[in-house]
């Protein structure tokens, strides 16, 4: 089995876990490790590691892709590991670990015999498209917000064509299922069972105290309009990386992807 390992660099605990994953690997046959060329001069004498420059040479030559770190990690690798349809085990060495599938302290040396007793974990992911811009994928959220030195945003909710609701705002959070324990939480949006192909739609800091969290089917169309004020901007955000930020008034179409991203839930207590 070839195997490649993401994590964060910055994260201690990361990098003690990819130490023990590494040196439980030694011991077998039918193990490969495809690493970052970042650990080269520490394991260059191991035969089972294979060093690599490149993020999508080890996506191409890996099987599996396990992913070290909080969820955070998982965010940032997500999107390219989507693109080659790979299988990912987050391995939670963070706080939360809402998507990480085991904590690292749990690994074992019989870990790998037990890599091959799993459950897809299949999660669904969205984009949306703009006359001015677009957002591939977002495991858990696509966030427009205004600028600090902006004012409140108006927003209009359409489903089917059809405005169903309107928030004035300092932005609003369009969450997945994976994305509605996150920050759509925090900002007062419910827990969306994860088998549900929907999206959370909530507020930020709402004007109307009584603005409240949308769910919706993505089975309908549906579109947001945000109208910006003179000399406001708005960001948008997808899983928490900036995609840009724009002056103009726009209307924006959200949509689930086609495929599905498979994260890895290991059967047997490790």
């Amino acid at each position: 089995m070839n195997i490649g390992i993401f994590l964060n660099l910055d994260n201690n605990k990361s990098l003690l876990c990819v130490d023990k994953l590494v040196h439980i690997s030694k011991k077998l046959k039918n193990i490969n490790i495809f690493l970052e060329i970042y650990f080269f001069n520490k394991y260059k004498d191991l035969n089972n590691l294979f060093f690599i420059k490149s993020t999508k040479e080890i996506l191409k030559l890996s099987d599996i892709l396990f992913v070290v770190g909080g969820d955070g990690t998982i965010l940032k690798y997500s999107k390219i590991i989507y693109k080659h349809k790979k299988l990912i085990l987050g391995i939670n060495t963070g706080r939360v670990g809402f998507i990480t599938s085991i904590k690292a302290k749990d690994i074992k040396p019989n870990f790998f015999d037990l890599i091959n007793n799993y459950v897809l974990d299949s999660r669904m992911t969205i984009c949306a498209k703009s006359e001015f811009y677009s957002v591939d994928f977002a495991l858990n959220d696509i966030v427009l917000t205004r600028t600090l030195d902006s004012q409140i945003v108006d927003f209009e909710i359409l489903k089917n064509n059809k405005k169903i609701c309107e928030y004035r705002a300092d932005g609003v959070i369009i969450s997945t299922p994976t994305g509605s324990t996150a920050y759509s939480l925090s900002a007062g949006g419910p827990i969306i069972d994860l088998n549900l192909d929907c999206v959370v739609i909530t507020p930020i800091c709402a004007n109307n105290s009584m603005s409240r969290s949308l769910v919706l089917s993505l089975t309908s169309i549906i579109e947001i309009n945000y109208i910006l004020r003179t000399n406001s901007k708005i960001c948008i955000l997808s899983d928490g990386q900036k995609i840009l930020e724009s002056e103009v008034s726009a209307n924006i179409k959200i949509k689930k992807n086609v495929e599905r991203i498979n994260l890895i839930k290991i059967l047997k207590n490790v």
